[in-house]
């Protein structure tokens, strides 16, 4: 049976350690790509880890003093001796190419790393000691932490001239252009100027307690968001994608969710159910919407972003999740395990450089209680209101009878009560319009949320 070597490139682990060798200047760069552990060789790991040690200790670097150091510490012989750290500044075309081979270095990193999580689950699937499902989400919990190594040690990291132009250049534009906005636009005037809308890269959460109104909300955003043209994929553990075109048609025709359910539609000359219903259809068929009616992981929807992203051939601009409690993670009990997938799915929003919207539920004593929540009220994990960088929270004011000029619709208000990137906003008040607060009006007949334009 041929051994098959795994994958390494001997050249590029001598060229990075060459360079930082030739320029010391290099080591802090070469350090923000690769770590000790991505180097194949055992000689290049300690070679790696000494110029490290020198270089956070302040000591001067060139090829003499480092091999004084490697002797001194009883390296020298172990990486080679001198003819071997002599080779390795020998072979270095040029230092300026650092990036490039730590590049391949790591590449090569992560295709080991690879073949060690298959070898493991190849191994634990002939031997199992609990169940598939146990074993598939230990798989993908390994997964979405090499991917996330990967992708940090690749990306997130540029110089401060290069940082500071690109946000005076972001800045001029908004100044310029006082519509211009870097997130998506919800449609909700208060909460885009508060948010900047949803950004690239940020975890948003909708919270309120069951069955009032945030899936609607979710879906009334969603339709805001597909008007202008951006591409949503809506996941949802709780409804098939047909039952929420259902909602979606219902919200877009204005017609009563029960009447396009059971088939009750009119067809005369004032109420022509059948004409709305196909306007409304019309306009549906070209938002760039996915539905996926099933719960998923994390690593499940990384991967469905990117076949929706490749079926577009553009990326997607929103993924909104229904709901995070339903989504299941590692973890001994649910408090873990929800907790677990909500660090992940920041991970994933951060990798992938795309919004989320992520409902959740509240506790069940809010509702009861008729209470106005707060932020810990989330149920089942404190970490979501760590990792969220907005959190949103939706409640039904005391009193809540239908509105004066249509009998089925009704106030709601909503709270931003976490912001990373800006303001939070107060509760409405009952008795006066406050400044600042966002009320909405909930439909629940036509599964719509509206709002005043400004």
């Amino acid at each position: 049976m041929q051994v098959r070597e795994m994958p390494q490139s001997a050249e590029a682990e001598v060229c990075v350690l060459g360079s930082m060798l030739l320029d010391p200047d290099t080591i802090p760069e070469a350090r923000e790509i690769v770590g000790v552990d991505d180097f194949y060789r055992p000689a290049h790991r300690t070679i790696f880890d000494a110029l490290c040690k020198m270089h956070q200790a302040g000591s001067a670097i060139d090829l003499v003093i480092f091999q004084n150091y490697l002797t001194d510490n009883g390296q020298l012989e172990k990486v080679g001796g001198i003819e071997y750290v002599d080779d390795i500044v020998s072979g270095v075309p040029s230092a300026a190419n650092l990036k490039y081979y730590a590049g391949i270095v790591r590449e090569k990193s992560a295709l080991r790393q690879l073949i060690g999580i298959g070898t493991k689950l190849a191994d634990r699937a002939y031997h199992p000691e609990g169940s598939a499902e146990g074993l598939i989400d230990e798989t993908q919990q390994r997964l979405i932490e090499q991917d996330a190594r990967h992708k940090r040690m690749a990306g997130n990291v540029a110089d401060a001239g290069e940082i500071s132009g690109a946000v005076l250049k972001r800045t001029e534009e908004v100044w310029r252009n006082p519509d211009c906005f870097v997130g998506l636009k919800t449609g909700i005037s208060i909460l885009d100027k508060a948010t900047g809308g949803l950004r690239p890269g940020n975890y948003a959460v909708l919270a309120g307690v069951t069955g009032k109104g945030k899936t609607t909300l979710a879906t009334s955003i969603t339709e805001s968001v597909c008007r202008q043209g951006k591409a949503v994929l809506y996941i949802s553990a709780e409804m098939t994608p047909a039952e929420l075109m259902e909602r979606m048609l219902a919200a877009k025709s204005d017609i009563y969710l029960s009447r396009i359910r059971n088939g009750r539609l009119r067809d005369g000359d004032v109420n022509n159910d059948w004409g709305r219903l196909a306007d409304a259809d019309a306009k549906i068929a070209q938002w760039k919407l996915r539905i996926i009616g099933k719960p998923l992981s994390v690593p499940e929807i990384a991967a469905a972003v990117r076949k929706f992203g490749q079926d577009l051939h553009r990326p997607v601009d929103l993924v909104v999740i229904d709901y995070l409690q339903k989504m299941k993670g590692p973890g001994n009990s649910r408090y873990e395990q929800v907790s677990g997938v909500s660090g992940n799915l920041k991970n994933m929003a951060l990798d992938l450089g795309v919004p989320l919207l992520v409902l959740a539920q509240l506790r069940r004593e809010v509702g009861q209680s008729g209470r106005k929540p707060c932020l810990h009220d989330l149920k089942e994990t404190g970490e979501t209101e760590n990792d969220a960088d907005v959190v949103l929270l939706l409640h039904h004011p005391p009193d809540n009878g239908p509105d004066v000029f249509d009998q089925d619709q009704y106030e709601v208000w909503l709270k931003i009560d976490k912001n990373r990137n800006g303001p939070e906003t107060p509760w409405p008040s009952e008795t006066e319009n406050q400044k600042g607060a966002i009320r909405l009006k909930w439909k629940p007949s036509v599964t719509r949320f509206s709002w005043p334009v400004e």
